[in-house]
């Protein structure tokens, strides 16, 4: 059997490598709609018109739309690791035995929101969801720890 603290910083880790795989995905899907907006302001006009641009505003577009590409490909590597590190962390979530410690971690990892938005929803002090987080990322690590010892 290890220290509590040895759970807490195994769950925290696996954990928190979810919540910066939701935020790095937020993040490209958002520099995607900026550049996709970015790229509509360079035509001037609406989808549904005809207007002819420069050659020079014709470039810069062409190299929005490469951008965007790119980065749509980012995004795609993104999600697929996501959906597969999602079914992971949940399947260790799901066996953490305190429900209100289940819903905490569920909100500050997966949907990756800010602690005091996680208290107000929960209807809890600021303090507790703290607390109910350090139970539940330790419960989450021991069955980490368990589970790889039993694997090897």
């Amino acid at each position: 059997m290890y220290d509590n603290r040895i759970y807490l910083r195994e769950g925290r880790a696996i954990l928190r490598k979810y919540r910066d795989l939701v935020q790095r995905t937020d993040a490209l899907h958002a520099e995607i709609e900026q550049l996709n907006a970015d790229a509509y302001a360079l035509k001037g006009y609406s989808t549904d018109e005809r207007v002819q641009c420069s050659p020079k505003t014709q470039d810069k577009i062409g190299e929005s739309i490469a951008k965007i590409d790119t980065k749509a490909e980012q995004l795609m590597a993104l999600y697929a690791e996501l959906i597969a590190r999602k079914t992971e962390i949940m399947e260790h979530i799901y066996l953490v035995t305190d429900p209100t410690e289940r819903a905490v971690l569920i909100a500050r990892y997966c949907q990756a929101k800010p602690w005091d938005e996680v208290a107000d929803e929960l209807n809890i002090s600021l303090r507790w969801a703290h607390l109910l987080e350090v139970r539940g990322a330790t419960e989450v690590g021991e069955n980490l720890i368990e589970d790889a010892e039993k694997s090897a």
